[in-house]
């Protein structure tokens, strides 16, 4: 479990609340936990998180081990191999998925959110749509000529009259 907190008048208050499956059992300890922000928990502990009374001021529902905020990330076999229960990735900027890993189990271990590119090959594509939420692009890695190791991801050129922001809330 993983608590980001601080004190107030009233006492203490927890900005987030991260819970993996393997940490269920100290729901028991929560007395009405007062959560200002997200509470980030699987689907399955849902019910004993309820029983806790807690106050809270967003839910996510995650797979597995959460990997959060990352510029850029791969997500491969040796990944998921390390992290049976799945794998939520919020937040990313930039993530490859490498070819060798089957739709199946990007159906059944991958959840992604506010992605802003994820690339993959035309088979995975379909099961990344359905597991992404807030993704900016999803697809395939266009070759571009450029520098060996070029990674393909070229951010458009500013000038006086273009402005280029990724975000995911923006007010002008």
């Amino acid at each position: 479990m993983r608590l980001c907190w601080k004190n107030t008048a009233q006492g203490s208050m927890w900005r987030a609340l991260s819970i993996a499956s393997q940490n269920a059992f100290l729901l028991s300890r929560l007395e009405k936990p007062r959560i200002t922000g997200t509470v980030y928990l699987p689907e399955s502990l849902m019910e004993a998180f309820c029983k806790t009374g807690a106050e809270y001021g967003g839910l996510q529902f995650v797979k597995g081990i959460t990997l959060k905020n990352k510029a850029m990330l791969t997500l491969d076999n040796a990944l998921l191999d390390a992290s049976p229960d799945g794998v939520s990735i919020l937040g990313c900027g930039l993530l490859r998925i490498q070819e060798n890993v089957s739709p199946d189990r990007i159906l059944n271990l991958v959840l992604t959110k506010n992605c802003g590119r994820i690339l993959c090959t035309p088979e995975q594509q379909s099961a990344v749509e359905l597991v992404s939420k807030n993704a900016g692009f999803i697809g395939e890695q266009k070759e571009e000529a450029g520098p060996e190791g070029d990674s393909g991801f070229h951010m458009p050129i500013e000038s006086e009259n273009i402005k280029t922001v990724n975000a995911k809330t923006y007010i002008l």
